[in-house]
């Protein structure tokens, strides 16, 4: 069954179940490991269901990253972009 029906964050989970399955690929780029999730999501969704979520799924890749790399502080009340120095 797909996992946009039986998951309760679907479009969110299949993005992050796509980038935790390319993370393990040592021998490609960054670029090309976004690429390949995106070819994921289009695979699994079709094409119908890709143009519903064309327009955000790098944004969704980008922030999963940056939430993965600890650049926001989460927390139930709010959210603030973390400061890095350098």
């Amino acid at each position: 069954m797909s996992l946009l029906k039986t998951s309760k964050f679907g479009f969110i989970d299949l993005v992050v179940k796509s980038m935790e399955t390319v993370e393990s690929f040592v021998d490609m780029t960054g670029q090309e490991k976004k690429s390949y999730v995106i070819e994921e999501i289009k695979e699994h969704l079709g094409l119908e269901g890709y143009k519903e979520y064309e327009n955000i799924i790098e944004n969704v890749i980008e922030f999963v990253i940056a939430m993965s790399r600890n650049k926001y502080d989460l927390n139930l009340n709010r959210i603030v972009k973390c400061c890095t120095l350098s």
